[in-house]
Protein backbone atom coordinates (compact mmCIF):
# COMPACT_ATOMS: atom_id res chain seq x y z
CA UNK A 1 0.00 0.00 0.00
CA UNK A 2 0.81 3.17 -0.47
CA UNK A 3 1.24 6.30 1.30
CA UNK A 4 1.73 3.66 4.60
CA UNK A 5 -2.22 2.85 4.85
CA UNK A 6 -2.72 -0.39 6.24
CA UNK A 7 -6.52 -1.80 5.24
CA UNK A 8 -6.80 -2.70 8.68
CA UNK A 9 -6.15 0.69 10.14
CA UNK A 10 -9.10 1.63 8.58
CA UNK A 11 -9.65 4.29 11.15
CA UNK A 12 -6.48 5.84 9.84
CA UNK A 13 -7.17 10.14 10.20
CA UNK A 14 -5.75 10.19 6.63
CA UNK A 15 -8.04 7.51 5.30
CA UNK A 16 -10.60 8.94 7.01
CA UNK A 17 -9.99 12.63 6.20
CA UNK A 18 -10.52 11.77 2.06
CA UNK A 19 -13.89 10.01 2.75
CA UNK A 20 -15.41 12.72 4.96
CA UNK A 21 -14.97 14.29 2.02
CA UNK A 22 -18.17 13.05 0.54
CA UNK A 23 -19.69 10.93 3.35
CA UNK A 24 -20.68 11.25 7.01
CA UNK A 25 -18.76 8.38 8.83
CA UNK A 26 -20.77 6.82 11.43
CA UNK A 27 -18.63 3.76 12.60
CA UNK A 28 -16.12 1.29 11.43
CA UNK A 29 -15.20 -2.21 11.05
CA UNK A 30 -11.49 -2.39 11.32
CA UNK A 31 -11.50 -6.27 10.71
CA UNK A 32 -13.44 -6.20 7.18
CA UNK A 33 -11.78 -2.48 6.78
CA UNK A 34 -15.14 -1.51 6.29
CA UNK A 35 -16.93 1.95 7.14
CA UNK A 36 -20.90 2.74 7.43
CA UNK A 37 -21.92 5.94 5.90
CA UNK A 38 -24.09 8.47 4.80
CA UNK A 39 -23.19 10.54 1.32
CA UNK A 40 -23.26 14.30 1.65
CA UNK A 41 -24.12 14.53 -2.42
CA UNK A 42 -25.77 12.00 -4.34
CA UNK A 43 -24.67 8.46 -4.14
CA UNK A 44 -22.62 8.76 -7.60
CA UNK A 45 -21.57 11.98 -7.15
CA UNK A 46 -20.11 11.37 -3.37
CA UNK A 47 -18.59 8.09 -4.40
CA UNK A 48 -16.25 9.44 -7.37
CA UNK A 49 -15.33 11.64 -4.74
CA UNK A 50 -13.55 9.19 -3.14
CA UNK A 51 -12.76 6.79 -6.15
CA UNK A 52 -10.96 9.62 -7.38
CA UNK A 53 -8.58 10.17 -4.00
CA UNK A 54 -8.28 6.65 -3.65
CA UNK A 55 -7.06 5.37 -6.33
CA UNK A 56 -4.36 7.87 -6.56
CA UNK A 57 -2.64 6.21 -3.08
CA UNK A 58 -3.66 2.36 -4.54
CA UNK A 59 -6.52 1.73 -2.91
CA UNK A 60 -9.88 1.15 -4.30
CA UNK A 61 -13.81 1.44 -2.38
CA UNK A 62 -16.43 -0.23 -2.64
CA UNK A 63 -19.88 0.84 -2.19
CA UNK A 64 -22.82 -1.33 -1.01
CA UNK A 65 -25.96 -1.63 0.60
CA UNK A 66 -25.84 -4.37 3.54
CA UNK A 67 -28.39 -5.00 5.86
CA UNK A 68 -30.20 -2.01 5.24
CA UNK A 69 -26.94 0.04 5.90
CA UNK A 70 -24.59 1.77 3.34
CA UNK A 71 -21.30 0.64 3.76
CA UNK A 72 -17.91 1.47 2.18
CA UNK A 73 -15.21 -1.01 1.98
CA UNK A 74 -11.26 -0.26 1.32
CA UNK A 75 -9.69 -2.36 -0.72
CA UNK A 76 -6.11 -2.47 -2.45
CA UNK A 77 -6.39 -2.82 -6.36
CA UNK A 78 -6.11 -6.38 -7.70
CA UNK A 79 -2.77 -7.30 -7.87
CA UNK A 80 -3.19 -9.65 -10.44
CA UNK A 81 -3.55 -7.58 -13.57
CA UNK A 82 -3.21 -8.94 -16.96
CA UNK A 83 -0.22 -7.28 -18.58
CA UNK A 84 -0.70 -8.97 -21.77
CA UNK A 85 1.67 -7.95 -25.14
CA UNK A 86 -0.67 -5.87 -27.42
CA UNK A 87 0.49 -8.06 -29.99
CA UNK A 88 -2.08 -10.92 -28.95
CA UNK A 89 -4.82 -8.81 -29.21
CA UNK A 90 -3.60 -8.39 -33.02
CA UNK A 91 -2.90 -12.07 -33.54
CA UNK A 92 -6.43 -12.73 -32.11
CA UNK A 93 -8.05 -10.58 -34.44
CA UNK A 94 -6.12 -11.07 -37.82
CA UNK A 95 -6.99 -15.34 -36.42
CA UNK A 96 -10.68 -14.67 -35.96
CA UNK A 97 -10.88 -11.75 -39.52
CA UNK A 98 -9.75 -15.27 -41.23
CA UNK A 99 -11.75 -17.92 -39.90
CA UNK A 100 -14.48 -16.05 -39.70
CA UNK A 101 -14.01 -14.97 -43.77
CA UNK A 102 -13.59 -18.82 -44.79
CA UNK A 103 -17.14 -20.23 -42.38
CA UNK A 104 -18.32 -17.36 -44.26
CA UNK A 105 -17.26 -18.41 -47.40
CA UNK A 106 -17.87 -22.12 -46.90
CA UNK A 107 -21.34 -21.98 -44.94
CA UNK A 108 -22.98 -18.19 -45.82
CA UNK A 109 -21.80 -16.96 -49.13
CA UNK A 110 -21.84 -19.76 -51.58
CA UNK A 111 -18.27 -20.01 -52.34
CA UNK A 112 -18.57 -16.43 -52.83
CA UNK A 113 -14.59 -14.42 -51.84
CA UNK A 114 -17.03 -11.21 -51.69
CA UNK A 115 -19.71 -11.87 -50.23
CA UNK A 116 -17.84 -13.95 -47.77
CA UNK A 117 -16.15 -10.30 -47.13
CA UNK A 118 -19.35 -8.38 -46.64
CA UNK A 119 -20.47 -10.94 -43.49
CA UNK A 120 -17.10 -10.96 -41.78
CA UNK A 121 -17.15 -6.88 -42.07
CA UNK A 122 -20.84 -7.11 -40.50
CA UNK A 123 -20.52 -9.86 -37.66
CA UNK A 124 -16.84 -8.73 -37.04
CA UNK A 125 -18.60 -5.15 -36.37
CA UNK A 126 -20.90 -6.30 -33.89
CA UNK A 127 -19.19 -8.45 -31.97
CA UNK A 128 -16.64 -6.05 -31.73
CA UNK A 129 -18.95 -3.30 -30.51
CA UNK A 130 -20.61 -5.69 -28.04
CA UNK A 131 -17.39 -5.50 -26.46
CA UNK A 132 -15.97 -1.99 -27.06
CA UNK A 133 -19.65 -1.09 -25.43
CA UNK A 134 -18.55 -3.12 -22.10
CA UNK A 135 -14.97 -1.63 -22.55
CA UNK A 136 -15.86 1.81 -22.59
CA UNK A 137 -18.54 1.92 -20.40
CA UNK A 138 -15.86 0.14 -17.68
CA UNK A 139 -13.54 2.99 -17.72
CA UNK A 140 -16.16 6.00 -17.69
CA UNK A 141 -16.68 3.79 -14.33
CA UNK A 142 -13.28 4.03 -13.45
CA UNK A 143 -13.52 0.21 -13.53
CA UNK A 144 -10.19 -1.38 -15.37
CA UNK A 145 -10.85 -3.07 -18.32
CA UNK A 146 -9.10 -4.95 -21.39
CA UNK A 147 -9.25 -4.04 -24.78
CA UNK A 148 -11.22 -7.05 -26.61
CA UNK A 149 -9.76 -10.46 -27.49
CA UNK A 150 -11.76 -12.20 -30.41
CA UNK A 151 -11.98 -15.88 -30.13
CA UNK A 152 -11.32 -17.25 -33.56
CA UNK A 153 -12.19 -21.27 -33.89
CA UNK A 154 -12.04 -23.53 -37.01
CA UNK A 155 -14.48 -22.42 -40.05
CA UNK A 156 -15.94 -25.80 -39.87
CA UNK A 157 -17.81 -23.94 -36.92
CA UNK A 158 -20.33 -21.65 -39.01
CA UNK A 159 -19.53 -18.75 -37.84
CA UNK A 160 -15.66 -19.25 -37.40
CA UNK A 161 -15.36 -17.33 -34.23
CA UNK A 162 -17.08 -17.91 -30.45
CA UNK A 163 -17.43 -14.01 -29.76
CA UNK A 164 -15.24 -11.70 -27.97
CA UNK A 165 -14.05 -11.15 -24.26
CA UNK A 166 -12.86 -8.59 -21.76
CA UNK A 167 -11.17 -8.95 -18.69
CA UNK A 168 -11.81 -6.45 -15.39
CA UNK A 169 -8.78 -5.84 -13.31
CA UNK A 170 -10.31 -3.71 -11.23
CA UNK A 171 -13.36 -4.51 -9.05
CA UNK A 172 -16.69 -3.06 -10.40
CA UNK A 173 -17.39 -0.41 -7.24
CA UNK A 174 -21.42 -0.12 -6.74
CA UNK A 175 -24.77 -2.00 -8.53
CA UNK A 176 -25.13 1.19 -10.86
CA UNK A 177 -21.41 -0.01 -12.37
CA UNK A 178 -22.73 -3.31 -12.77
CA UNK A 179 -25.59 -2.14 -14.29
CA UNK A 180 -24.17 0.06 -16.34
CA UNK A 181 -21.32 -2.39 -17.82
CA UNK A 182 -23.45 -5.18 -18.23
CA UNK A 183 -26.32 -4.03 -20.25
CA UNK A 184 -23.67 -1.79 -22.65
CA UNK A 185 -22.82 -5.05 -24.81
CA UNK A 186 -26.03 -5.91 -25.63
CA UNK A 187 -27.12 -2.18 -26.51
CA UNK A 188 -24.39 -1.94 -28.36
CA UNK A 189 -24.37 -4.77 -30.09
CA UNK A 190 -28.04 -4.39 -31.14
CA UNK A 191 -27.85 -0.99 -31.60
CA UNK A 192 -25.14 -2.38 -34.67
CA UNK A 193 -27.21 -5.29 -35.29
CA UNK A 194 -30.10 -3.15 -37.15
CA UNK A 195 -28.71 -1.46 -39.91
CA UNK A 196 -26.40 -4.54 -40.36
CA UNK A 197 -29.63 -6.61 -40.65
CA UNK A 198 -31.87 -4.21 -42.81
CA UNK A 199 -28.67 -3.53 -44.98
CA UNK A 200 -28.61 -7.58 -45.59
CA UNK A 201 -32.26 -7.52 -45.77
CA UNK A 202 -32.25 -5.22 -48.68
CA UNK A 203 -29.66 -7.56 -50.70
CA UNK A 204 -31.70 -10.16 -50.37
CA UNK A 205 -34.05 -11.43 -52.76
CA UNK A 206 -36.97 -13.75 -53.19
CA UNK A 207 -36.43 -16.72 -55.53
CA UNK A 208 -38.39 -19.94 -56.32
CA UNK A 209 -38.21 -22.39 -54.31
CA UNK A 210 -36.56 -26.13 -56.13
CA UNK A 211 -36.45 -28.89 -54.14
CA UNK A 212 -33.70 -30.26 -55.98
CA UNK A 213 -31.43 -27.92 -54.61
CA UNK A 214 -29.62 -29.33 -51.64
CA UNK A 215 -30.43 -26.72 -48.32
CA UNK A 216 -28.21 -25.70 -46.04
CA UNK A 217 -27.65 -27.57 -43.00
CA UNK A 218 -27.98 -24.89 -40.54
CA UNK A 219 -31.96 -23.99 -40.09
CA UNK A 220 -31.72 -20.33 -38.73
CA UNK A 221 -34.85 -19.36 -36.68
CA UNK A 222 -36.18 -15.84 -37.85
CA UNK A 223 -37.45 -13.19 -35.18
CA UNK A 224 -40.20 -11.32 -35.42
CA UNK A 225 -38.13 -8.47 -36.41
CA UNK A 226 -36.28 -10.26 -39.01
CA UNK A 227 -39.59 -10.62 -40.79
CA UNK A 228 -41.00 -7.54 -39.98
CA UNK A 229 -38.08 -5.35 -41.99
CA UNK A 230 -38.43 -8.34 -44.67
CA UNK A 231 -41.69 -7.78 -45.23
CA UNK A 232 -41.53 -3.71 -44.90
CA UNK A 233 -38.43 -3.93 -47.55
CA UNK A 234 -38.85 -6.44 -49.75
CA UNK A 235 -43.06 -7.63 -49.25
CA UNK A 236 -44.18 -10.38 -48.29
CA UNK A 237 -43.62 -13.87 -49.58
CA UNK A 238 -45.28 -15.23 -51.97
CA UNK A 239 -46.52 -19.24 -52.49
CA UNK A 240 -43.37 -21.05 -54.16
CA UNK A 241 -40.75 -18.84 -52.83
CA UNK A 242 -38.03 -18.64 -50.31
CA UNK A 243 -35.92 -15.45 -49.17
CA UNK A 244 -32.60 -16.45 -50.71
CA UNK A 245 -30.51 -14.68 -47.49
CA UNK A 246 -27.20 -12.14 -48.30
CA UNK A 247 -24.41 -12.77 -46.16
CA UNK A 248 -24.48 -9.17 -44.43
CA UNK A 249 -28.51 -10.29 -43.37
CA UNK A 250 -26.61 -13.52 -41.81
CA UNK A 251 -24.59 -11.69 -39.61
CA UNK A 252 -27.13 -9.53 -38.64
CA UNK A 253 -29.01 -12.26 -37.21
CA UNK A 254 -26.11 -13.21 -36.15
CA UNK A 255 -25.90 -9.80 -33.89
CA UNK A 256 -29.77 -10.52 -32.40
CA UNK A 257 -28.88 -13.97 -31.25
CA UNK A 258 -25.64 -13.17 -29.83
CA UNK A 259 -27.90 -10.31 -27.96
CA UNK A 260 -30.65 -12.20 -26.99
CA UNK A 261 -28.52 -15.19 -25.56
CA UNK A 262 -26.46 -12.64 -23.43
CA UNK A 263 -29.12 -11.06 -22.04
CA UNK A 264 -30.56 -14.56 -20.51
CA UNK A 265 -30.30 -13.70 -16.43
CA UNK A 266 -27.79 -16.40 -15.70
CA UNK A 267 -24.41 -17.10 -14.64
CA UNK A 268 -21.75 -14.76 -16.28
CA UNK A 269 -23.84 -13.86 -18.68
CA UNK A 270 -24.60 -10.20 -19.28
CA UNK A 271 -28.03 -10.40 -18.70
CA UNK A 272 -26.86 -12.48 -15.04
CA UNK A 273 -24.91 -9.18 -14.36
CA UNK A 274 -28.09 -7.02 -14.90
CA UNK A 275 -30.36 -8.99 -12.68
CA UNK A 276 -27.38 -9.50 -9.96
CA UNK A 277 -27.46 -5.44 -10.02
CA UNK A 278 -31.06 -4.93 -9.64
CA UNK A 279 -31.90 -7.90 -7.15
CA UNK A 280 -28.77 -8.52 -5.58
CA UNK A 281 -30.59 -10.14 -2.50
CA UNK A 282 -32.23 -12.98 -4.92
CA UNK A 283 -29.73 -13.54 -7.44
CA UNK A 284 -25.99 -13.88 -5.94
Amino acid sequence: MKEGFDLKGIDDPKLLEIVSKAFRVESADTDSATLFVKPRFSDETSFNIVLDELTKIGLYPLYREENGRLTLRITGKKGNRRELNPVLHLVLLLATIFTVTVAGYIWWAGGDFEKSVYFTIGLMGILGSHELGHALVARRNKVDATLPFFLPVPPFFAFGTLGAVIFMNSPIPNRKSLFDIGIAGPLTGFVLSLPVLILGIARSTYIPFNPTVEASPFLLGTPLLFNAISRMILGPELPGQILQTHPIAIAGWAGLFVTSLNLLPMGQLDGGHVIRSVFPKNFK
